[in-house]
């Protein structure tokens, strides 16, 4: 195997791995959030009650803590606000903003129109595809630049200066040895 293969190879193998490596990060904090994304269906507006810093917990990050009624028993619930990005948003305390939480445990509210994780994986998808052809194309030019013929190169040297072939000149060196030998020959006798 040729060095240029070699190369193209090892690129064309370090761009699949960083393309594996950019959709699995993207993506492993999608599907957490997108199975807290589908228990979370009720949408309601609720108030910013404190801007403590976002802390962050496996896959997620928890915003500002939100205060908002509970339609089935009719109370204010506070919460902490769940979102899939490091959002360097500050919110004010009063601020409403819009939310959906899970009825069946209200602890658990996101932001409405969240799709930061979602729009990461997409992009760590485009990304990786344009990487990984990026490197399977170095690799054909590498494979392809080392086995091509260059056409032309056989044909230009067909005649040497003197304008005799190959077999000529073969049989001019092969004659003149000859002689040299009858010559070395004779001269001894």
């Amino acid at each position: 195997m040729s060095t240029k293969i070699k190369y193209g190879l090892l690129i064309f193998i370090f761009s699949l791995i960083i393309t594996a490596a950019l959709i699995t990060n993207a993506y492993m904090p999608w599907r957490a959030f997108s199975e807290v994304e589908k228990r979370c269906t009720e949408p309601v507006t609720a108030k910013v009650v404190d801007t403590l810093k976002q802390e962050e917990e496996n896959y997620f990050y928890y915003g500002p803590k939100v205060e908002f009624p509970d339609r089935r028993n009719g109370y204010n619930l506070r919460t902490d606000l769940v979102n899939t990005a490091r959002i360097n948003k500050t919110w004010q305390e009063g601020e409403y903003i819009a939310v959906y939480y899970n009825p069946a445990d209200p602890s658990e509210a996101i932001l409405r129109g969240d799709h930061t994780a979602e729009n990461n994986f997409h992009s760590s998808i485009v990304i990786g595809i344009i990487l990984s052809a990026a490197g399977l194309i170095v690799l054909i030019v590498s494979i392809v630049n080392t086995y091509k013929t260059p056409k032309g190169k056989t044909e230009k040297f067909k005649t040497n200066i003197s304008g005799q072939s190959f077999e000529e000149w073969r049989e001019q060196q092969n004659t003149e040895d000859g002689e040299e030998e009858q010559d070395k020959t004779g001269a001894e006798e």
